[in-house]
């Protein structure tokens, strides 16, 4: 049911917006650079669809902030964050491994503090799939 009224944003979503306005700036120098020092076609393809899609990104966040009447942001930009003259990116392995290694890191937090909240009560625990191996043992 449509009322006709569009409820403003609230802090919360504000500061989800501003967030990803701010990671997709950053994303927006290091695609860029990135481009510019890159030799393998496939890596370059790649790269210009994901600068293509954070520059998406950033247009249609603008527009949100417009939509809602508050201030764009100071993300960042090409003339103050970015060094064109830097070695290229990920030169070395260890380097290149540490990304991936990053990212599961930082999803194992977010999932041990969601079960501190569903502990607390704080977050409902999703239902979960019957465990399938416990379900083979019982037959």
């Amino acid at each position: 049911m449509e009322t006709g009224h569009q409820v403003g944003l609230t802090s919360a979503e504000i500061a989800n917006i501003w967030a990803k306005y701010q990671n997709d700036t950053m994303a927006i120098c290091v695609l860029k650079y990135a481009l510019s020092t890159v030799q393998d076609t496939d890596i370059r393809s790649v790269l210009e669809f994901s600068l293509q899609l954070s520059q998406s990104h950033v247009e249609q966040l603008t527009a949100m902030f417009n939509e809602e009447q508050l201030p764009i942001p100071d993300g960042f930009n090409e003339n103050n964050d970015l060094n064109s003259q830097a070695s290229p990116l990920f030169t070395r392995r260890d380097l290149g491994a540490l990304y991936p290694r990053s990212i599961a890191e930082i999803a194992q937090y977010g999932e041990d503090g969601a079960n501190i909240m569903i502990d607390n009560r704080w977050l409902e625990q999703p239902p979960q799939a019957a465990d399938r191996y416990q379900l083979a043992n019982k037959m």
